[in-house]
């Protein structure tokens, strides 16, 4: 069951066996508060009530330098609710990065409030049919409701979905169909969890921010105010961690819209091309990352790369699946090494990378014997660039060479060959070091026009002497005939 505003309200879950009958009592039961209003928001501080709002005429707050806490004025500091990130309202004492974002209780009806929201988990249930009772509890005392026009309180309730977890426990026919399509023995691991576990020597994940290694203290932040079972990850937030997939059919990640807004996940193994994945359902949805992982082992990096700052990722569970009978999948090993902290940084270096070329440093020559050179300018970022012709072949310059200039700016010279006159088009594309390139590429139009070279032996000057002499024995020809 999932609410879908912020102002859900209590319901009470009633499991019978099926079919059911008037006296029958439930095997499982549970009362359900969906009240999860929050909301992801630029962070204000209201400096007369001393309150971090999401309203922007207020003061803007910034995540104060622990460092410099002791020296921020008690009226340029502020704290969460939860007691775990300090703000100040002087940029002087915050650390870098900009202004701050965060969970707020949302007002009603608050359109970016989370919704949604997976609520109701039963489990240890044997394998067998069920009835399944859901019903409103109406409670003022929560004010957790929306009201309509004639002031009749309701709630909003969609089920969006049932998932049955390892169906086939105890069940042959089901266990071989599952074995038989290489899905034995499914595990799941809550991201949540997981991080909650991150402490030490037991370390399971790495939460980073933009690009900074988050500690134990900062993690509760990104936890404590949101629903349970769900790590959320605000714009170019990373979650990280080192993966050994061997013995896996299929590895699988849950993604879901945390507040409705379009996202979009990047997820890079190792050095290897980047999976992007559009993420535009507050449903959750697995992601297959079989491809990337393979049966390998390496640093797995999930990044929130979605261009509204306001949108919030959801990770949710990494899922493992076997092709083996064991009673048991192999389990999926999650650990944070040394290196990995490294290697996600220059994960997300990669993602971060200026790709583009400078549309309007591009120039070409045509010279007469059909060679082309091509200028063009790039980031630093550039390993090189690639070109392309109208058939999208890649073409193998005469030679590619750059310089970069004190502001870091790398001036390309591509020089090309082409042995016919004509008008020939190309596309150009800068890659990253391991091929990754993110831009759309750009267009070049060349016309070269090939002038044949003269021809300076004793026997192409004599022939170029026959040709004067015959032009003029022409013309006078011409001239005798016009006075007859």
């Amino acid at each position: 069951m999932s609410v879908t505003d912020n102002m859900g309200g209590i319901f009470s879950v009633k499991v019978y066996n099926s079919p059911k009958s008037s006296n029958d009592a439930p095997v499982k039961k549970a009362l359900i508060d969906t009240y999860y209003g929050y909301v992801f928001t630029p962070l204000y501080f209201n400096t007369a009530t001393r309150k971090i709002v999401a309203d922007a005429s207020q003061a803007p707050l910034y995540k104060a330098d622990p460092a410099k806490l002791s020296q921020i004025p008690a009226n340029e500091l502020a704290v969460n609710g939860f007691g775990t990130q300090y703000y100040t309202t002087n940029a002087e004492y915050a650390l870098s990065g900009g202004q701050a974002s965060g969970w707020l209780e949302a007002e009603g009806g608050e359109a970016n409030s989370l919704f949604q929201v997976p609520v109701i988990s039963m489990t240890n249930l044997p394998n067998g049919t069920y009835y399944v009772e859901v019903e409103a509890r109406f409670s003022d005392m929560h004010g957790h409701y929306s009201e309509d026009e004639n002031g009749n309180k309701f709630y909003n309730l969609v089920v969006d979905g049932i998932r049955i977890y390892d169906p086939a426990k105890n069940n042959a026919i089901a266990a071989a169909r599952y074995l038989a399509d290489s899905e034995s023995n499914v595990e799941y691991f809550s991201f949540r969890d997981k991080l909650l576990e991150t402490e030490g020597a037991t370390a399971s994940l790495l939460l980073i921010d933009g690009k900074q290694n988050l500690t134990q203290n900062d993690i509760s932040a990104y936890l404590d105010g949101a629903p349970k079972k769900e790590l959320y990850l605000a714009q170019n937030g990373t979650v990280a961690f080192d993966i050994d997939a061997s013995g896996s059919t299929d590895v699988k990640i849950g993604l879901k819209s945390a507040n409705g807004k379009a996202c979009k996940a990047q997820i890079v193994f190792n050095s290897g091309q980047p999976m992007t994945v559009d993420v535009n359902t507050s449903s959750e949805q697995y992601v297959s990352i079989k491809s990337l992982v393979g049966s390998g082992s390496g640093t797995l990096s999930v990044r929130n790369s979605s261009s509204d700052a306001n949108a919030v990722l959801a990770v949710t569970n990494l899922m493992v699946t076997s092709g083996s009978a064991q009673a048991s999948a192999p389990a999926l090993r999650m650990s944070v090494k040394e290196s990995t902290y490294a290697n996600a940084l220059a994960q997300i270096d990669m993602l971060n990378a200026d790709l583009a070329i400078d549309e309007e440093s591009i120039n070409t020559i045509s010279a007469d014997d059909g060679t082309i050179t091509l200028t063009l300018k790039t980031s630093e970022d550039a390993e090189t660039v690639v070109v392309r012709d109208a058939d999208g072949n890649v073409v193998d310059p005469e030679s590619i060479e750059f310089t970069v200039d004190e502001t870091g700016v790398k001036n390309w010279t591509i020089i090309l060959a082409e042995s016919e006159s004509g008008v020939y088009t190309y596309t150009l594309q800068a890659e990253y070091e391991n091929g990754y390139a993110p831009e759309e590429p750009t267009t070049v139009t060349v016309t070269v026009t090939i002038h044949e070279p003269e021809d300076t032996s004793i026997g192409g000057r004599l022939d170029k002497i026959r040709g004067l002499f015959a032009r003029l024995i022409e013309l006078i020809r011409q001239i005798i005939a016009l006075f007859k």
